[in-house]
């Protein structure tokens, strides 16, 4: 039974009258991708934002069996560095927060480029990288940083379709390393194959949690109108 590394519990968050989660509470397992899917203003990126520390809740609390810096997000806007190559861009958190000797993190910063495919791109600076390549740049960032969980944000929602394969298939190959995540997409089909828990939020609340069997046969008739939008067409 794989060990739950991070539990959210009763989060409420609001910006002025606007409540924006409510009463969320959901855990993670190690070793397991957590899908957070639901219509657009649901609360889902507000929700990463308060598990990385970004937002503080109002009310409720985020029990994490680790230290908090090792939890990673990676947003859908890239966030890369364009004065700095790709190498520079992966090694600089490392040297300068963490303190690492330079030549152990050059080595990792290329093993993982290596695995991101981009090792032939370290000496590139980003605008000469396509926005796929950009995005697996910003995943081998975290990375770096040697994540317990790591956050993905609408991670391919600005990538045309030939650019978005290339990230998925590295955060497919990062779920069979056995990568802990929890991830935000609209991407259905992606999730269904990716995901091994799933959570349908609306208006800031959880509406159903479930495995794959969410797919077949939802417990909430919002959940099967959501999902039936999708697969329809």
């Amino acid at each position: 039974m794989p060990k739950i590394v991070l539990h959210v519990k009763n989060l409420m968050k609001s910006f002025g009258d606007n409540k924006v989660l409510d009463r969320v509470t959901f855990p993670v397992k190690r070793g397991k991708v957590t899908v957070l899917m639901g219509p657009s203003g649901s609360g889902k990126t507000v929700l990463l934002k308060c598990i990385k520390g970004l937002l503080k809740p109002d009310r409720g609390n985020i029990v994490f069996s680790g230290d908090m810096s090792r939890i990673g997000l990676v947003f859908q806007d890239f966030n890369v560095w364009h004065n700095m190559t790709v190498l520079e861009n992966i090694m600089l958190a490392p040297l300068i927060v963490q303190k690492r000797d330079k030549n152990p993190v050059y080595s990792e910063a290329m093993e993982i480029l290596e695995k991101v495919e981009l090792a032939d791109k370290a000496g590139s600076y980003p605008h000469e990288l396509s926005g796929g390549q950009k995005q697996r740049v910003a995943i081998a960032r975290e990375l770096m940083m040697k994540p317990d969980v790591l956050l993905l944000d609408e991670v391919t929602s600005a990538l045309d379709p030939e650019l978005a394969k290339s990230v998925l298939k590295i955060i497919t190959k990062l779920a069979k390393d056995g990568m802990t995540m929890v991830l935000v997409t609209h991407d259905l089909h992606f999730a269904k194959y990716i995901g091994d828990h799933f959570i349908f939020l609306e208006r800031g609340r959880i509406v159903e949690i479930g495995g794959l069997d969410i797919f077949r046969k939802p417990s909430s008739a919002r959940t099967k109108e959501y999902l039936n939008s999708y697969f329809e067409f």
